[in-house]
């Protein structure tokens, strides 16, 4: 007999199967009946953390604003500096005309501490679009579509389920019980009210969703129109003339205009950082001692370069020059290696959009040969892989020096990595688990904070790192499109986040293990999916969108993550220059997170709304809160994202809708376990799971209903000024040697759009 741990209890392969115990009073039972499942006791704490949480951001932001001028003489309030003064940086000078807000006060005397909110809800999309760009318009129109449709559901929830449900039979002494389905006799017809309901909401979804891919309009189109991607090409040949010669003898009619050859810059990329970081730290020197008439001093240790209490002080002036020229050294061999072999990847810009057309479909066509030249032989053009190649900014020049075997071997090591961590850690359930085989003693079981307000905390928590977890071992991953990239991560964040936060705890299991373990046992995963209908179980969830609501978006406001990293380099850095030199780097606002962080949110109400109506209100205030909490960040935080994929956006679509799909299967099974299958009720409700299906996995797989549905449609914008794209890193562009060859090629430097490096 096989037992499982639960968030309930522990459960054995039996029919006899519970999904908690009877006796509430038992101490090891974590969650317990709690008095209106803990609802009040965890909205009060978290209306008052949050409110603390603002209330720290905004004395955070002011006093980052007000000692923003000297950082020597602020040093103490460095970490502020770096945090929070972004929010007193204004916009691009391209962007600073009148129509843009600025949210800082730059005058202090008589200011409201809290002047930035009224200013932030006035913050219009088109001053997001000129800051921003139109990706990030294009988030916050989806929470908007997000926020209707929950709006919808929590009229119709609050004013319609909701009482049907608080008429039920049920007799209980916890009124959280009264509010859910199972107050309601399995048998009584008003449960096909709920029926009804739950393919009414899948219908709104739809048409929202539909209303919002037309709203989309013409997409960005990443891919360059003119400029072509080369792969295989023998990494010594790195002369353009070669190139140009093979396009134009193998085709008569293309003119090359400019070839570019992708370098392994990963060690150059090294030794510059470290010139940046040495010539910071040889200015913060000099500036203390035009200041203070002193020489600084800093600490040193020889064996470990470290700044603890007993190393030796040297001149720091003196120490820094040295690394810096050291630095430079090391950077200066590095380069004229790295411009002796390629990474076999060339750039190749033709004149006209035609000729990359006819080139593209010559290697992408199903024949055996393709067009040679007299250098064919040389540069094994029969071998090459030939796309159009992507904008400049959306390329990550450091992967192409990785070649096939080891990129499919990194990648499967590191999604292997993911799933143990998704398959075994994936809810606080275990450490609530491991509490109770450690044999710590909780609170009494009757208690809010135990039952409810802590595993809700934890999940949120535990749910926090997961994203980052993803974010992370991804990008060791070999991409070399940031797009790719963002998209990865949307994806395993969001069946990531799916398991954990959604399916795991609604079937009271501690990890996937017990799930996968739990579905091949036949008769134990239709008891199991009874836990889905407890009352608890909803309670546990409105809690998780409490918490998410208020302690998830405040917490995102004062960049708790971004402190935590930067706790960790001021720890680590070897002196107090290079302490001040830290520096959090601009990133783009990171739409793969977000969006599943969302997706997943939005479909705890969805699921939960028949069944237990209160989560649609509490889903509701996340998604306004999650709303302005985006585009303060987006907006006063982030850098321009200038590159995208606009197939994130249809794929945040096709999640949302699942979600409603999601919730008709949960109000199935629970019509299948209280009434069995063959009753009406659960065949209509299984007839429209099927045809949803059907069309689901058609339109995104089969591109069915093409005749109703929005076609695709990529505007030509940026392939209009691919011609004066430059495909090289930055690191590279800082050189004199490629500068003058762009000027002498004929082009002009001014016109020229170059690749980002971050």
């Amino acid at each position: 007999m096989s037992t499982y741990a639960t968030l309930y209890g522990t459960i054995t392969n039996s029919s006899n199967f519970s999904c908690s115990n009877d006796g509430f009073a038992n101490e090891s039972i974590i969650f317990g009946h709690v008095i209106y499942g803990g609802v009040p006791h965890n909205l009060a704490l978290n209306v008052v953390v949050w409110m603390i949480l603002l209330l720290i951001f905004s004395l955070l932001r002011r006093s980052a604003s007000e000692s923003g001028g000297s950082l020597i003489r602020n040093s103490s309030r460095r970490w502020m500096n770096i945090l929070y003064s972004s929010a007193s940086r204004p916009p691009p000078e391209e962007n600073n005309d009148e129509t843009e807000v600025d949210i800082v006060d730059h005058t202090h005397g008589g200011v409201w501490l809290f002047s930035w909110v009224p200013k932030l809800i006035h913050l219009s999309l088109s001053d997001i679009e000129k800051k921003c760009g139109i990706d990030s318009v294009r988030y916050l129109v989806f929470q908007q579509y997000m926020i209707l449709l929950l709006v919808i559901y929590t009229v119709l929830c609050i004013g319609i389920i909701l009482p049907v449900n608080i008429q039920g039979l049920l007799d209980s002494n916890d009124k959280f019980d009264a509010t859910t389905i199972t107050n309601i006799n399995p048998r009584a017809p008003v449960l096909w009210l709920h029926a009804v309901f739950a393919v009414l909401f899948l219908l709104i979804n739809v048409i929202l969703m539909y209303r919002y891919s037309i709203q989309l309009g013409i997409r960005r189109n990443e891919m360059s129109s003119n400029t072509i991607c080369v792969r295989g090409i023998p990494k010594n040949v790195i002369d353009e003339t070669v190139l140009k010669q093979h396009f134009e003898e193998a085709y008569n009619t293309c003119q090359v205009t400019a070839v570019e050859f992708a370098y392994d810059i990963k060690l150059l990329t090294k030794f510059y950082n470290e010139k940046r970081l040495f010539q910071d730290c040889l200015n913060y020197c000099q500036r203390k001692y035009d200041i203070s008439g002193e020489r600084p001093m800093v600490g040193y240790c020889s064996c470990c370069n470290c700044n603890c209490k007993g190393c030796s002080q040297v001149d720091g002036i003196t120490y820094y020059t040295n690394n810096l020229e050291l630095a430079s050294a090391n950077y200066s061999n590095e380069l004229k290696r790295v411009l002796l072999k390629g990474t076999g990847v060339a750039f190749i810009t033709l004149s006209t959009t035609a000729a990359a057309h006819s080139i593209v479909d010559d290697y992408n066509l199903i024949k055996r040969s393709h067009s040679t030249s007299s250098c064919s032989e040389k540069i094994k053009s029969g071998k090459w892989q030939v796309k159009f190649a992507p904008v400049p900014a959306n390329i990550i020049w450091e992967n192409f020096s990785t070649n096939k075997a080891t990129s499919w071997i990194k990648s499967i090591l590191i999604n292997f990595a993911l799933f143990a961590i998704f398959l075994f850690l994936t809810t606080p359930a275990i450490v609530l688990a491991g509490l109770r085989e450690l044999k710590i003693e909780l609170p009494v079981s009757s208690s809010a904070f135990v039952t409810q307000i802590f595993p809700s905390i934890m999940l949120w928590a535990i749910g926090s790192i997961l994203p980052l977890t993803v974010v992370t071992l991804s990008g060791y991953e070999v991409f070399t499109k940031k797009s790719q990239l963002e998209y990865a991560v949307m994806v395993k964040s969001y069946i990531f986040l799916l398991f954990m936060t959604v399916i795991l705890p609604s079937l009271a299991l501690t990890s996937a293990a017990a799930f996968f373990e739990l579905t091949f046992n036949r008769g134990s995963i239709l008891t199991q999916l009874q836990c889905v209908f407890l009352a608890n179980n909803g309670a546990f969830f409105v809690n998780y969108l409490i918490t998410s609501a208020f302690i998830g978006n405040a917490s995102e406001m004062l960049r708790l993550p971004e402190m935590f990293m930067l706790g960790l380099k001021m720890i680590f850095t070897k002196s107090k220059p290079e302490r001040d030199a830290l520096k959090l780097h601009e990133t783009p606002f990171d739409f793969g997170c977000q969006y599943s962080w969302i997706l997943v949110t939005v479909t705890i109400a969805m699921i939960y709304s028949v069944s237990c109506p209160l989560v649609t209100p509490f889903g509701l205030v996340y998604l306004i809160l999650k709303h302005y909490t985006d585009k303060y960040n987006m907006y006063y935080i982030k850098s321009r994202t200038s590159y995208y994929d606009s197939s994130i956006h249809d794929t945040a679509i096709s999640f949302s809708v699942f979600g409603t799909i999601m919730m008709l299967g949960c109000v199935l099974f629970y019509n299948v376990l209280r009434i069995g299958s063959a009753d009406a009720r659960s065949v209509f409700i299984l007839v429209i799971l099927i045809i949803s299906l059907i069309f689901y996995f058609g339109v995104i797989s089969f591109n069915i209903c093409s005749s109703i549905i929005p076609k695709k449609k990529y505007t030509s914008e940026e392939s209009a000024s691919s011609s004066s794209y430059t495909y090289l890193p930055a690191v590279l562009m800082q050189e004199s040697l490629f500068m003058n060859r762009v000027v002498n090629d004929g082009n002009e430097l001014a016109d020229r759009s170059y690749g980002t490096y971050e």
